[in-house]
């Protein structure tokens, strides 16, 4: 895990083997660091994640609103 804060911005980057994940509270601040990687790293930009590490990801970006679950998990262990 790795944060880039300053007085403006706070973006968060999780790295599990080649899997990157970037979050941000405004989606400019994670599209300069991708710009910048891009320069140093080949990265392919799979859009808005909607699992990682078997935790599904729900947004409600009009709301500020990110919820997580592990349903699926739940489901496949249980059922």
């Amino acid at each position: 895990v790795f944060y880039k804060r300053n007085k403006w911005e706070f973006t968060l980057i999780t790295v599990v083997v080649d899997d990157m994940l970037i979050a941000s509270a405004k989606r400019e601040h994670a599209d300069k660091l991708i710009k910048q990687l891009k320069t140093k790293f080949k990265l392919k930009d799979m859009g808005d994640a909607e699992f990682t590490l078997g935790i599904h990801l729900d947004y409600q970006r009009e709301r500020g609103i990110l919820r997580l679950n592990q349903r699926l998990y739940i489901d496949t262990t249980v059922g």
